[in-house]
């Protein structure tokens, strides 16, 4: 039998975003990083590098319900593995970045 804080529990665990991915990766000169919302909310997407720094902000909006996607023009960046995150309705998902030039 569920208790009513379980059932509270379930409902903060339904993902708010979902299929965080990105295109062609490893990246050369960009890379597009797709996402879905499964409903409106205040939006963002960041890029870091390896010991945490921001290097970029690609979105930092409300946004609505449906697919959506960013292009990071990784060309300045130096070769290397950096990590994009998108929050969306306090929720955060991180997907790793290869850039090779």
């Amino acid at each position: 039998m569920l208790s009513p804080l379980q059932g509270v529990n379930e409902q903060n665990t339904i993902r708010i975003a979902r299929g965080l991915d990105n295109y062609p990766n490893p990246a050369d000169v960009r890379t597009t990083i797709r996402y879905e919302l499964s409903r409106a909310c205040p939006v963002s997407v960041h890029i870091h590098d390896a010991s945490g720094r921001r290097v970029a902000e690609l979105v930092d909006t409300r946004q609505e319900t449906g697919s959506h996607s960013a292009v990071w023009y990784s060309s300045d960046a130096p070769g290397g593995v950096y990590y994009c995150t998108l929050t969306a309705g306090g929720q955060s998902s991180t997907r790793p970045i290869v850039v090779n030039h």
